[in-house]
């Protein structure tokens, strides 16, 4: 979903550094809430890689795969 206006107020975090939390998917499980766990299963020629994440809380867990594509540190897209 792309936003036009300022959501969040002003980031104090660079853009290299933003990037860096977003594209660390294979660290997710140790940062994101809910987040039980998160892989790299396949990586592609062209850089892009797929990636699975489990989200859970208690006995409600859900997993997705979902390809992501990146140039750093313009942007990152994901599709599920």
């Amino acid at each position: 979903m792309w936003c036009c206006c300022d959501c969040f107020g002003e980031l104090r975090y660079s853009p290299e550094q933003m990037f860096a939390v977003v594209a660390a998917v294979d660290l997710y499980e140790d940062f994101v809430p809910w987040c039980q766990r998160s892989r790299i299963i396949r990586r592609h020629e062209d850089g892009s890689f797929d990636a699975e994440l489990e989200i859970g809380f208690k006995f409600l867990v859900e997993s997705y795969v979902s390809h992501v594509e990146m140039e750093k540190p313009r942007y990152i897209k994901v599709r599920n």
